[in-house]
C-alpha cells in the first residue's frame, strides 16, 4: 500500500513508547520507513489492550487516522466491527497475550466501505529486561488469496469427488503395477465387482487373457515417456464370467520431479456399441436369407489366402456349385420353396465341409468353395461328396416331391494364378462345362480342353452383347410365316441380329445361348418388345397400313422373362402404351419355357390371351413334354419344330409324328406351322399330311423388319 500522508504520533518501542519527539533519531527514522511500508497489519499494544501506535497499512484499510485509535482500546477500533464474535475473541487473545501466550488465528477484518479481508492474525508478548510484559506486538497478514484458492480447491476436489462418483462411465486410479487406487460407482456395475474387491485386485485381474499383452506394452510406452496416454478397445471378464466389451482411456499423472503417481484410467462399456457394429459388419459379410459368406466377403477372404503364402504345398482349391433343377422350384412352387431349399441345402453342405473350408452363396443359386486340398483327386472327392448332399435331398411341397442336382466347376489356384477374379472365372467356366455335359457332375478346369475354350467363347459373346445392347447395335429383322392356301397374307415372326462395329450381321445362334447361362435373356427380350413395338406405333400404331399389308407378327419371350415377376405389367403397360392391336401382335414360347415355368407361364398367356394376342407354342415335340403343355396351357397354335421337317421325305417316323400333330392341332382347333421348310419335296410331303402353314428359307430368308414394311406382301 502507499504510505500514509499523515505525520507519525509515535515512536518505535523505545525507552517509552508512546512518547513523541518532534526531532527523531536516524535509527528511529529507519525503523519508522520500514514499519509503515510493511505490507503486514502490524499493531503496537498496552498489555491491557490499549493500542500505542498503528503502522499506515492498516490505517489505509481502514480509512482511519491515527488520533482516531490511539489509546482506545483495540477491539473497539473500526477494524473489528465486523461482528460482536470477532471482538470477543479478540479480548481473549489479548489476556492471552498479555499472560506471556503467543496467540495465532484466522479471522475477518472490516476496513473502508465494508470491505473484508480474511486475515492471519497473530499477538506476540514483548518483555523487558526485568522479564515483564510490557508491550504486544499484534500482526495480521492478508490470507484472502489463499483463503479464496483454499475454496475453490475444496469447491473443485467437491465437484471433482461428485463428477468421479456420478459420472456415468468408470473411472479409475491405477498404480504404475496395475493395482486399483480408487474407483467411482460405475466401474463395480461395468465388471461385476464391488469397489473393496477391486481395490484388492489389479486390472490384470480381469483383463481378457488374449487382450493383456498390448495393453500391457502401451502401458510401459506410457511409463517410459514415449507416448503421453492411449485409447484401447478390449475385454474385461464380467464376475459372472461372461465377457465386457470397453473403451479404455488411459493417462499418466507425474509428480513435479517427473516420477509416474497413477494412472487415470477412464472406461466406458461399449459393448452394445460392439454388438451394433458385429451386427452390421455380419450383414455385410453376409447373405440374409442362408447366413453364409456372401460373394464380397468370400472374395477378400479369398485374395487373403491367395497372397499370404498359401501357394504352397497345399494349394488353394475353389469350387463352384450351382444348383440344377432349382429354377423348376421357384416356377413351379414359389419363391418361398426356393428360400426354402437354399436355407436347407445351406446347412447340409456346411456339415460336409470340413474346418478351414470356407462355403458362400454367390446369389442365386450359386455358391462357392475355398479349400485347402492336396490335388485334384481330393478336390474331386469333395465335389463328389457335396453332390451326394444334394442328390439325397428332397423338397416336398404341397403334396409335391422335388429333387435337385448339383454342377461343380472346380479349379486350382497355381504359379499362373493372378488374381481371386481369375480363379472364380476358371471355376466358373469349368462349371458351366459341367452343366453342357449333363449336368449333376464335377469337372476340373483344364486350360487346353476344347470346352474351356467354347465356354470363355460363350463369356466373350456375353460381353459382346451386353455391349451391343448398350450400344444400340442390335437390329430388328423378321422371317415370313406364309399360309400354304394363299387365302391369307403371310404373317412374320420377329427375330434378332447383332451388328458388329465393322458392320458384320451375327446371328442369334452365336450369342442366345450365352445370352440364356449369363442372364442376358430377359434383358434382350425387353429391348426387342419394346423396340418393336414402338416402331410398329410411329407407322400407325399396328394398323392394317402401319403391319405393311401383313396380317400378323409374333415376338419370342424367353423362359427368363415368363419367370421375372417384373416383365408382366412391363409387358402389359407397354401394349396399352403403343395402342397395339391384339389381334395383330402374338407371342411365341417354346415348350421347354413353358413346362419349366408353368405357373407364371399360365399367368402370363391368360393376361395376354384376354386382351385378345394370340400365343403360340414354339418348337413342338422338342422335348418330352409337348402334349403335358397342351394340356395346361390354352395357346391359338403350335409351330412344329425342325427336326420334324428336317430330312422329312425319307424319314417316316418323323412323318408320323408330323402327321399326328397335325390331327392333334384339328382337333384342338389349333394353327400348326411348320418350320424350317428349306425345299419344295419337303413342302409337298408337309402339305400331304396336312400341314396348312409353314416357314423358312424356301419362302424367305429373314431380312431387316423396316424393309419388309416397306414392301407389298405377295400370298403363296
Amino acid at each position: 500500500m502507499k504510505p500514509s500522508p499523515k505525520t507519525p504520533t509515535a515512536t518505535p518501542p523505545a525507552p517509552s513508547p508512546r512518547e513523541g519527539t518532534d526531532s527523531a533519531s536516524p535509527w528511529e527514522q529507519r525503523f519508522r520507513a520500514i514499519f509503515n511500508s510493511m505490507f503486514q497489519f502490524i499493531c503496537l499494544l498496552e498489555p491491557d489492550g490499549g493500542v500505542i501506535e498503528i503502522n499506515e497499512t492498516a490505517l489505509d484499510f481502514a480509512g482511519v487516522t491515527p488520533a482516531e485509535v490511539n489509546g482506545r482500546p483495540f477491539w473497539r477500533t473500526a477494524w473489528w466491527q465486523t461482528h460482536m464474535g470477532a471482538r470477543q475473541q479478540l479480548r481473549r487473545a489479548i489476556q492471552r497475550a498479555a499472560a506471556g501466550e503467543f496467540v495465532r488465528y484466522e479471522t475477518e477484518l472490516r476496513g473502508l466501505n465494508g470491505r473484508l479481508l480474511a486475515i492471519d492474525f497473530s499477538i506476540k508478548p514483548v518483555r523487558d529486561p526485568a522479564g515483564h510484559i510490557s508491550l504486544l506486538i499484534a500482526e495480521g497478514r492478508d490470507i484472502s488469496g489463499r483463503r479464496d484458492a483454499e475454496i475453490a480447491l475444496r469447491e473443485s476436489e467437491t465437484l471433482f469427488r461428485h463428477t468421479f462418483d456420478n459420472a456415468p462411465i468408470g473411472i479409475a486410479l491405477v498404480s504404475p503395477e496395475g493395482r486399483w487406487l480408487a474407483v467411482n460407482r460405475a466401474l463395480p456395475r461395468i465388471v461385476g465387482y464391488s469397489e473393496r474387491e477391486l481395490l484388492d485386485m489389479t486390472f490384470q485381474d480381469i483383463t481378457h487373457p488374449d487382450d493383456l499383452d498390448s495393453d500391457l506394452a502401451l502401458l510401459e510406452q506410457v511409463l517410459a515417456g514415449k507416448r503421453d496416454g492411449y485409447t484401447l478397445d478390449k475385454r474385461y471378464i464380467h464376475k459372472q464370467g461372461h465377457v465386457v466389451d470397453i473403451q479404455l482411456d488411459v493417462s499418466l499423472k507425474r509428480d513435479p520431479q517427473g516420477r509416474p503417481q497413477f494412472f487415470i484410467s477412464q472406461i466406458q462399456d461399449i459393448s452394445e456399441r460392439k454388438r451394433y457394429e458385429d451386427s452390421l459388419t455380419h450383414e455385410a459379410h453376409h447373405d440374409a436369407l442362408t447366413g453364409l459368406p456372401n460373394r464380397r466377403y468370400f472374395e477378400d477372404v479369398l485374395d487373403e489366402r491367395l497372397y499370404s503364402g498359401g501357394l504352397g504345398r497345399r494349394r488353394q482349391t475353389l469350387l463352384y456349385l450351382d444348383l440344377d433343377r432349382f429354377k423348376l422350384i421357384n416356377d413351379t412352387c414359389s419363391h418361398q420353396a426356393g428360400d426354402r431349399v437354399l436355407r436347407e441345402l445351406s446347412r447340409l453342405l456346411s456339415e460336409r465341409l470340413r474346418s478351414g473350408n470356407l462355403l458362400a452363396r454367390l446369389g442365386g443359386d450359386e455358391f462357392a468353395v475355398i479349400a485347402d486340398c492336396a490335388g485334384v483327386e481330393e478336390a474331386m472327392r469333395l465335389a463328389t461328396s457335396l453332390i451326394q448332399v444334394v442328390g439325397a435331398y428332397r423338397l416336398v411341397w404341397e403334396d409335391r416331391q422335388f429333387q435337385l442336382g448339383l454342377s461343380i466347376g472346380i479349379a486350382v489356384a497355381d504359379d499362373t494364378t493372378r488374381s481371386s477374379a481369375e480363379l472364380l472365372k476358371r471355376a466358373d467356366t469349368a462349371c458351366y462345362i459341367a452343366k453342357q455335359r449333363g449336368r449333376n457332375r464335377a469337372q476340373v478346369y483344364q486350360q487346353s480342353d476344347e470346352e474351356v475354350r467354347q465356354a470363355h467363347n460363350d463369356m466373350d459373346w456375353a460381353s459382346r452383347l451386353e455391349q451391343a445392347l448398350d450400344e444400340d447395335r442390335m437390329q430388328l429383322h423378321a422371317q415370313k410365316i406364309v399360309a400354304l392356301d394363299g387365302r391369307r397374307s403371310p404373317g412374320l415372326e420377329v427375330l434378332i441380329r447383332l451388328r458388329e462395329p465393322c458392320g458384320q450381321l451375327i446371328y442369334p445362334g452365336a450369342f442366345i445361348p450365352a445370352a440364356i447361362r449369363f442372364g442376358l435373356a430377359g434383358k434382350l427380350d425387353r429391348w426387342i418388345v419394346q423396340r418393336t413395338l414402338s416402331f410398329l406405333q410411329q407407322r400407325g400404331r399396328t394398323t392394317a397400313e402401319g403391319m405393311g399389308g401383313y396380317s400378323y407378327l409374333t415376338l419370342n419371350l424367353s423362359g427368363s422373362s415368363i419367370a421375372d415377376p417384373d416383365f408382366k405389367p412391363l409387358l402389359l403397360d407397354t401394349l396399352r402404351e403403343t395402342r397395339a392391336d391384339p389381334s395383330r401382335i402374338g407371342f411365341e414360347i417354346t415348350e421347354a419355357t413353358a413346362f419349366g415355368r408353368q405357373a407364371a407361364a399360365k399367368e402370363l398367356l391368360e393376361a395376354l390371351r384376354e386382351r385378345g394376342h394370340r400365343i403360340l407354342l414354339d418348337d413342338f415335340g422338342s422335348g418330352f413334354t409337348s402334349f403335358e403343355c397342351l394340356k395346361s396351357l390354352q395357346v391359338d397354335g403350335i409351330k412344329v419344330d425342325q427336326s420334324y421337317t428336317r430330312d422329312l421325305v425319307h424319314d417316316p417316323v418323323n412323318q408320323t409324328i408330323v402327321q399326328s400333330i397335325c390331327k392333334i392341332g384339328q382337333c384342338l382347333n389349333l394353327e400348326v406351322i411348320a418350320e424350317g421348310v428349306e425345299d419344295q419335296p419337303t413342302l409337298e410331303a408337309l402339305t400331304s399330311l396336312g400341314v396348312r402353314n409353314a416357314q423358312g428359307h424356301l419362302f424367305h430368308v429373314a431380312s431387316p423388319l423396316r424393309e419388309l414394311l416397306d414392301e407389298t406382301p405377295t400370298l403363296f
